[in-house]
């Protein structure tokens, strides 16, 4: 074929469109000669008609087109677009505007140094009576667009929000604002805004005190004793340290001192929100926020949904697991003690999947035998007796009632794993030195070091391996 009639066929190919799958935009393939542009604007004008673009829009198009074709000359599109749908203007979300910052996340930051003192949170959790504490400013309906075939295309819904008011909280209906009744610590957990009373306790726990429960936060002036158990449903706040107990805190646990169990594991701490203590030695610790210690984790375990963060202390065996990633100073010792380090994994979200799971099961096959016994029926339903086709509404509602149930299961499990999504750091950032035998986890991968390393390194997953990088940020 002589170049000349190449030539002529390129210059004659297409038009080719595509219309994509949300129906919101059209974009042209093809090639054509600015004199030879009134055959392809035709052909381009009947394809758009063949794909039911709608009739307004085709002249829309066929105008972008002709202003794109390049006068004497040769004009290619290449998913060039032609026509776009106009989408619909987002809705405005309920949304919660707080009197202040009661829950701002991370610690208080010297304005000088620029260092953070982690025995402060940055939050503002004190409240007095009658103080203001929240609003929530209505949702707002966004508006339709409109896809390129002339179908409405229907905004999302906004997103409404609930808060129930809990202790020594009330609410005004009338501008959906919520007051403190009572002095104390703000907490907002599960939907529900409290006030806690604080019980404060002048010495330790322990013989003398017996085992604390209370419904809000406590204070404990020196120490928790071994044996002790001490549970709140809001902060808990020890001057001096925890040995050999159990506790269990609704809000943050922070410990002036340190956590000591008499043997590996010997101390169980449950805690809702953040841990800060000095040091943690032979201690279990199950953490939704973070665990930020100042000098040393020496064989412990650690599960958290949180982050880990001791960047100026080091850790000494034990087994780490953290959701939201690992910041140490240094990790081992020069005796190559075996430790665990596991990044990016939520120790909870199994057992509240398979929890859920497990309630599923059981509904899906009642909900089979209900739909194995009534679909023989349904085909010859008109000419049943009354009593069997009121039997079958009943079967029918209860159906109804499961298939409910079932996605209201599903729901809980599809926002536990967003959630878990939206937290997981897969990384470590290690600031000083890592000794031989630490074993370094990211999903199914792992990688144990045979040799000191000096930092800072970050430590993450790259092409399917897990490599030390070089880390400069703070």
């Amino acid at each position: 074929m002589s170049e000349e009639v190449q030539q002529e066929t390129r210059s004659n190919t297409g038009p080719e469109l595509y219309v994509s799958q949300d129906r919101m935009l059209v974009t042209l393939n093809g090639q054509v000669d600015s004199d030879k542009s009134s055959s392809f604007l035709r052909a381009t004008r009947a394809k758009l008609i063949e794909a039911h673009v709608v009739d307004s829009m085709v002249e829309d198009a066929i105008n972008n087109i002709t202003n794109a074709i390049k006068p004497d000359q040769e004009t290619i599109f290449n998913n060039f677009p032609i026509l776009k749908g106009t989408h619909p203007t987002p809705p405005k979300d309920a949304a919660i505007e707080w009197a202040r910052d009661f829950f701002k996340e991370g610690y208080y930051i010297d304005p000088e140094t620029g260092a953070a003192d982690y025995r402060r949170l940055a939050a503002d959790l004190e409240v007095a009576s009658g103080d203001f504490l929240a609003r929530i400013s209505p949702p707002e309906e966004g508006k339709a667009g409109r896809d390129v075939l002339g179908n409405e295309v229907p905004p999302r819904s906004p997103r409404t929000i609930t808060i129930q008011p809990g202790n020594n909280v009330s609410h005004n209906t009338a501008d959906d604002s919520y007051h403190a009744v009572g002095t104390g610590r703000i907490r907002y957990s599960g939907g529900t805004l409290s006030i806690d009373d604080v019980f404060t306790v002048p010495g330790s726990v322990g013989l003398e005190s017996g085992h604390i429960h209370h419904r809000g936060s406590i204070i404990i002036n020196e120490n928790i004793e071994a044996l002790s158990q001490v549970e709140s449903t809001g902060d808990i706040e020890v001057s001096g340290y925890i040995e050999d107990s159990i506790i269990k805190a609704g809000g943050n646990l922070t410990v002036r001192g340190g956590i000591s169990g008499g043997s590996a594991g010997g101390c169980q701490v449950y805690v809702d929100g953040i841990v800060h203590a000095r040091f943690i030695q032979n201690a279990t610790i199950y953490c939704q926020g973070d665990v930020v210690i100042e000098r040393e984790i020496a064989q412990s375990i650690i599960k958290t949904r949180g982050r880990v963060i001791i960047p100026n202390g080091r850790i000494v065996g034990g087994d780490i697991m953290a959701l939201g990633g690992i910041d140490a100073g240094r990790i081992g010792t020069e005796a190559c003690v075996p430790t665990q380090l596991i990044a990016g994994e939520d120790y909870a979200i199994l057992k509240k999947i398979n929890q859920r799971q497990k309630e599923i099961t059981p509904l899906r096959e009642k909900l089979q035998k209900i739909n194995a016994t009534i679909d023989p029926l349904m085909k010859n339903f008109d000419n049943l007796p009354d009593l069997t086709k009121k039997n079958i509404n009943l079967l029918l509602e209860k159906a109804r009632a499961m298939e409910s149930e079932i996605k209201h299961f599903q729901r809980e499990i599809d926002e536990l794993l967003k959630d878990t999504q939206a937290r997981a750091n897969k990384e470590f950032i290690i600031r000083n030195i890592i000794y031989p035998d630490t074993q370094f986890m990211i999903d199914d991968y792992h990688m144990t070091t045979q040799e000191e390393v000096k930092g800072p390194v970050k430590i993450r997953l790259h092409e399917g391996i897990i490599k030390l990088f070089a880390h400069t940020g703070s």
